[in-house]
């Protein structure tokens, strides 16, 4: 299967850069990105901090700062979203560094229902598989954070997650390729049974 064929789009809207343009000065257009946009934000913050209350609140914030910078923002062929992800990142960032907690969503169980489906048994392994491994990734760095959230959770292209970082495409892909052979290595030290679930999966 061609990843890059099934991915999810960041354009809101067919006519986006006409909504944004009349979003600079009318509420009412900004709403409708809101609408259409804050399902995306919410669940980018809720797979970074793990808690719906901590992500409603990021995200309210991340929308406050786009409605009082939106007259600043310039399209330059980018979606509207990929500039709403950059914000939730500095927004994410700025969070954990005010509340000197950077790594304080390592003590934290997700609130995530992982859905799954067959064996009961192997509803269960799999379930903690997927929640084992996303808490070893919020223990790497927040750089390799951003870029495997986007990539595999936003099923975003190169492309769009090396616009949102600000690396060009090659450099993303090197540190897309470090990134998972870090989290390989947490796994391999920690939850080593864990390979042999991912491995059946992409089976």
């Amino acid at each position: 299967m061609n990843r890059e064929a099934g991915q999810r789009s960041l354009w809101l809207t067919g006519n986006e850069a006409q909504l944004v343009e009349e979003a600079r000065t009318d509420p009412a257009a900004f709403a409708q990105l809101y609408e259409r946009g804050y399902d995306r934000i919410y669940g980018y913050l809720l797979r970074r901090c793990g808690n719906a209350s901590v992500a409603e609140d990021l995200t309210s914030e991340t929308f406050f700062q786009a409605v009082r910078g939106i007259r600043r923002y310039r399209p330059s062929g980018r979606p509207f979203l990929s500039w709403l992800y950059t914000i939730a990142h500095n927004v994410f960032v700025s969070h954990c560094r005010s509340e000197h907690r950077r790594f304080w969503l390592l003590r934290r169980e997700r609130e995530l229902p992982i859905a799954v489906s067959g064996n009961p048994s192997e509803q269960i392994d799999r379930n903690r598989a997927y929640q084992a491994v996303e808490r070893l990734i919020r223990r790497l760095r927040p750089r390799d954070q951003l870029i495997l959230t986007l990539r595999y959770y936003e099923d975003m292209s190169l492309e769009d997650i090396a616009a949102i970082v600000g690396m060009s495409p090659g450099s993303l892909r090197t540190g897309l390729h470090r990134a998972l052979m870090r989290l390989k290595s947490l796994i391999e030290a920690e939850t080593p049974d864990l390979i042999a679930i991912i491995h059946e999966e992409k089976s």
